[in-house]
């Protein structure tokens, strides 16, 4: 008997190690790292006076942009935030626009002086710029610059 309860201790020794082996050597799985902010910063010329609906220019141009412009996004850029420093020293109203696959403009957003909340945009679209468009907006645009971040996420 002594023999059997030998084996018998031996057998549920086996069995409990192998239950905890795999346990004890299993591998905690790495999470996948968390979603990185990429953000690119446009600095963005205009001269004046700027009626909102005159748009002449891209930026990086000779031409320059007077009253407002355009500029290529890129990849994954669909946030963009903004804003404008005019000589005046007024908030100045901007508006925004993309092309809506047919050639015309089709507005996403618009701010005086600076955005409150990320312009969410449609991504590979150029950015067009009209500076003045808005009515709400107390200041006068003479001339500046407005700084546009653009990133992957708000």
């Amino acid at each position: 008997m002594r023999g059997r309860s030998a084996v018998v201790s031996v057998l549920v020794l086996v069995l409990a190690l192998g239950v905890l082996a795999p346990a004890q050597g299993a591998k905690k799985k790495k999470k996948p790292p968390a979603p990185q902010k990429i953000e690119r910063v446009v600095e963005f010329p205009y001269t004046c006076p700027c009626t909102g609906s005159l748009q002449i220019g891209t930026l990086g141009t000779p031409l320059g942009n007077f009253g407002g412009g355009a500029f290529a996004i890129g990849a994954g850029e669909i946030y963009l935030t903004g804003e404008a420093t005019d000589t005046s020293g007024m908030p100045i109203p901007v508006g925004i626009s993309q092309d809506d696959g047919t050639g015309f403009n089709a507005p996403v957003g618009d701010f005086c002086g600076a955005t409150e909340a990320p312009i969410l945009l449609n991504e590979g679209m150029e950015v067009r710029v009209f500076v003045g468009s808005l009515s709400v907006c107390p200041g006068v645009a003479l001339g500046g610059d407005i700084t546009f971040t653009l990133s992957n996420m708000p």
